[in-house]
Parts: structure tokens; C-alpha cells; sequence
């Protein structure tokens, strides 16, 4: 039952978003092959299977967490690297200056 509760709410605010939201009625005119006066469509066939949208006109839409990585893991990420650069350098003068020696 509380599934198509779900299900009448999510009709009823999109029958709601189509009757009083023109840009709303737009999409979903486009999405069946509709065009505006004076629009015209260029259909490319051969490139691909048609994808569909990621969300229906009209379908609310919720933010999710974002995924980051802590700060330490970064600050330990770049010293890493800066100690690592700084020993390549290092290691390049090293053989520069025996180069040097040699000849």
C-alpha cells in the first residue's frame, strides 16, 4: 500500500509540474518527438544504441553524500611524493656531479 501511495504522489506531481510548468511540458513534448514552431530535428542513426535519460522531467531530484578523502590521507599523499621528488633530484646531482669526476 505504501508503495502506490508512492507511486499516486509521484503521478499526481507530475500531472501537477505538466499542467502548470511550460518548461516541464517542453521536455516531456521533446522526449515523445515533439518540436516547438519552427524547430527542426536532426536525427543521427548508426552512432549507438539511444539512451535514456538518468531522470524523467519533472522527477525530483536528491542530493547524495559526497565521497571525499580525509586530509591526512592527502598530507601523507604529498609528503610522499615531495620526499620522493626530492630524493630523484638528489640522486640525479649525485650522478651529475660523478659524471663530472669522470671525465
Amino acid at each position: 500500500m505504501e508503495r502506490l501511495w508512492q507511486i499516486n504522489l509521484e503521478l499526481e506531481n507530475t500531472m501537477s509540474a505538466l499542467l502548470h510548468d511550460r518548461d516541464t511540458l517542453a521536455v516531456f513534448a521533446r522526449e515523445l518527438g515533439y518540436a516547438a514552431p519552427g524547430e527542426r530535428f536532426i536525427r543521427i542513426v548508426g552512432l549507438g544504441g539511444y539512451q535514456q535519460p538518468v531522470s524523467a522531467a519533472g522527477e525530483v531530484a536528491f542530493a547524495s553524500r559526497p565521497q571525499y578523502i580525509p586530509n591526512t590521507i592527502v598530507m601523507i599523499i604529498a609528503l610522499f611524493t615531495g620526499i620522493t621528488i626530492l630524493v630523484s633530484m638528489l640522486i640525479f646531482d649525485v650522478m651529475k656531479s660523478l659524471r663530472g669526476r669522470i671525465e
